[in-house]
């Protein structure tokens, strides 16, 4: 009886410090989106996936919130810090939530100069959900997978270039290309390019921008000595097919001559046949004429 008392007891304290330690509402980030962002994915230098925005541009991040609680919550804040040691907030704070509902709340602010933030290195950044119920004050965070780089002038120019390098390989791969200077000038473009990757790789932003940018310029005329052999490919082409014309037309003027010739001693022996004929038409009537004369001739 005794034991079942104390554990009675153990059971409603329990009770009392669960409710006591967790509030009666709940809100927390459901999801989180950076709007248009320079560039998201894998980076090479920092080595790991990143959403990156040039310094001095506006970045913009829409956060969804979401209050799973049956009760209505006040937001009071809606806001990211970053490892610069900067908060950044959304104004469409307080917003009241009622039960269950969901909310999207964007936080604007001006991406700092890589004085402040570093362009060397990826930031952690963490976003922050503050509410209240009644008396109750809680806040909930949320830690994305991805890091945060700040661009420098030079570090986005160089992806611009990459972007566009890319577009020439993807569009003229080096199988594209007939023409023997064409592909080399291809091929030297290629090796710019692996060289501005290592350049980008170490952290030379203004190296990896140059070799970069001379591999679209091989590129460039790489295409250009194509077109041109192209046409002189062509015109070469068409030579050949007027010089084969023309044999054909000398052929075919040859074949016509000898044809009007054959004609003209046809027509020739068609000529003597008639006079043949007409010769032997008129043996034959006066050979008749001689005899009729013949028999009637006077008897002496």
């Amino acid at each position: 009886m005794r034991k079942t008392l104390l554990l009675g007891l153990g059971l409603i304290m329990a009770a009392l410090i669960s409710t006591s330690t967790i509030g009666p509402a709940e809100a927390y980030v459901s999801s989180y989106t950076w709007i248009a962002p320079f560039y998201r994915g894998y980076d090479e230098f920092y080595g790991t996936n990143v959403v990156a925005y040039k310094t001095g541009s506006t970045a913009q991040l829409l956060v969804g919130v979401y209050n799973d609680w049956y009760y209505s919550i006040t937001i009071t804040a809606v806001k990211v810090w970053f490892d610069w040691n900067i908060n950044y907030s959304s104004t469409e704070v307080p917003y009241v939530m009622q039960p269950y509902d969901y909310h999207n709340f964007m936080i604007n602010f001006k991406v700092p100069s890589t004085d402040v933030a570093s362009n060397m290195m990826a930031h952690r950044y963490v976003i922050y959900v503050e509410f209240r119920y009644d008396t109750y004050k809680s806040y909930w965070s949320y830690y994305p997978w991805e890091s945060f780089a700040v661009y420098s002038v030079d570090q986005a120019d160089v992806l611009d270039l990459y972007t566009k390098y890319q577009a020439y390989y993807n569009a003229y791969p080096s199988y594209y290309f007939t023409s023997v200077e064409a592909r080399l000038l291809a091929g030297q473009a290629t090796v710019e390019a692996y060289a501005g990757r290592l350049y980008y790789m170490r952290g030379d932003f203004v190296g990896a921008k140059t070799q970069y940018q001379t591999a679209l310029d091989l590129y460039d005329q790489a295409i250009a000595a194509e077109r041109e052999w192209g046409t002189t490919y062509q015109e070469a082409q068409l030579n050949v097919t007027l010089m084969n014309a023309e044999a054909s037309l000398a052929q075919a003027n040859a074949a016509k001559e000898q044809a009007e010739a054959a004609m003209i001693e046809a027509n020739a022996i068609t000529t003597q046949s008639y006079a043949w004929i007409l010769f032997g038409v008129a043996t034959i009537l006066i050979g008749v004429a001689a005899i009729v004369y013949a028999i009637r001739k006077p008897k002496m």
